[in-house]
C-alpha cells in the first residue's frame, strides 16, 4: 500500500507536471475496476483513505 500511498502524494502536487490528470484518471479506473481495496498501512493519512473509497465506490 506505500506504493499507492506514494502516487496518492505524487498526485496532490507538482511532482507529476503535465501527467498528473492521467495518473488520477488511471489510478481511479483501476479502483473502480478492482474487485476489493485493502488498505494495510497505518499510516495513512484520512484524505488518502477517503479518496480511495469516494474513487473505488467502497
Amino acid at each position: 500500500m506505500k506504493q499507492y500511498r506514494y502516487l496518492l502524494h505524487a498526485t496532490g502536487g507538482a511532482t507529476l507536471g503535465d501527467e498528473q490528470g492521467k495518473a488520477i484518471a488511471i489510478l481511479s479506473k483501476a479502483l473502480q475496476e478492482c474487485n476489493r481495496v485493502i488498505l494495510l498501512d497505518g499510516n495513512l493519512a484520512d484524505i488518502y483513505v477517503d479518496f480511495i473509497a469516494k474513487v473505488s465506490g467502497r
